[in-house]
């Protein structure tokens, strides 16, 4: 649990800091995607999106008696704004769902974003996830095993700290 925590971190925390691209237009300022979409009484679905980022599926999900919900009952039930903010949010979940094959947003992402498929219209959010590589070079191995052996320690005080 404290590994699918530290991995949710880096995701979240970009994904809480994007700002809307135009600023306010009572304030002047660019103010927080999240704190737009947490504080949304119209699209207030928004904000459940933030959910996905540590594996956690939209409440509900979307199934009713007689199977899945589709169009119009799905955007009544599920009032997403569609919006640039949202898009962003989920482009940093989608990266971190790609890089990540245990990524907790990678096991949820397929759920999340056919609903949001659905919503928002088809395409709206990409369904398949790629593996991406990450390869890191250096001509100095002891730096690396230096590094990776930092890393680990930083990792082992956190998983501590976070029980």
């Amino acid at each position: 649990m404290a590994y699918q925590n530290l991995i949710s971190y880096v995701p979240l925390y970009t994904a809480s800091c994007l700002k809307i691209i135009k600023p306010s237009p009572t304030t002047g300022k660019k103010e927080y995607c999240f704190t737009q979409m947490v504080n949304d009484t119209v699209f207030w679905a928004d904000s459940y999106v933030y959910y996905l980022g540590v594996g956690s599926e939209f409440p509900g999900k979307n199934a009713t008696e007689g199977g899945q919900k589709t169009g119009d009952e799905l955007r009544k039930e599920w009032p997403f704004s569609c919006n640039d903010c949202l898009k962003r949010v989920m482009n940093v979940f989608e990266d971190a769902a790609e890089r990540n094959s245990t990524s907790p947003v990678r096991k949820v992402w397929k759920g999340g974003v056919e609903t949001l498929n659905e919503v928002c219209g088809e395409g709206w959010v990409k369904d398949t996830l790629e593996d991406v590589v990450v390869v890191a070079l250096t001509n100095n191995a002891e730096r690396t095993t230096t590094a990776g052996f930092l890393g680990l320690v930083i990792a082992l005080i956190a998983a501590f700290m976070l029980l």
